[in-house]
């Protein structure tokens, strides 16, 4: 694969809380490139192990994958396994019971870009120096905006607004 892509990242505490519970990582295949990035549940017991799990399993995945050929089917199968693995870590203790966190998933290949998430950790696009949402949230108010009941400005103040409809574990 040519080397065309510039990759960064950062990571932040947050405002609310002092554990950062965000894990990342990336992996060039053969002929695509892989970028995951998790963001353990902070209202959950041990979202930073729920997110360190899930990269690691999802990036595993397309490691032991010579030749991708379904790309979609991929990125849904790791993020399932990963889930699982999650879920299965979890039973271990009552200490990790209800641990959880978000993720996105996102593959280029042939100049292409796929991608997947759960819950809200979002997916972006850079173009023209502008930030251009392509993912959706798994969360009460992204019904409500899609329902027309809230606008997105309403959003970003509304009570349930960090209540999610999926995620991992």
């Amino acid at each position: 694969m040519k080397n065309i892509y510039q990759i960064s990242s950062k990571t932040h505490v947050g405002n609310r809380r002092s554990l950062n519970e965000d894990h990342l990582d990336s992996y060039l295949g053969a002929d695509f490139l892989v970028f995951v990035v998790c963001d353990g549940m902070g209202g959950a017991k041990k979202g930073e192990i729920a997110s360190k799990i899930a990269v690691e399993e999802i990036i595993n995945h397309f490691k032991n994958i010579s030749n991708l050929l379904n790309v979609r089917k991929e990125i849904e199968f790791s993020i399932l396994n990963a889930n699982k693995k999650i879920l299965a870590f979890s039973k271990k203790s009552s200490e990790y019971k209800g641990m959880g966190t978000t993720c996105a998933v996102a593959v280029v290949q042939k100049q292409r870009i796929y991608f997947g998430n759960v819950g809200d950790t979002r997916i972006y696009k850079f173009s023209n120096e502008n930030l251009k949402i392509i993912s959706k949230d798994h969360s009460v108010v992204q019904q409500l905006i899609d329902k027309k009941l809230i606008s997105e400005e309403e959003a970003f103040s509304h009570p349930r607004k960090n209540e999610l409809i999926q995620a991992m574990g």
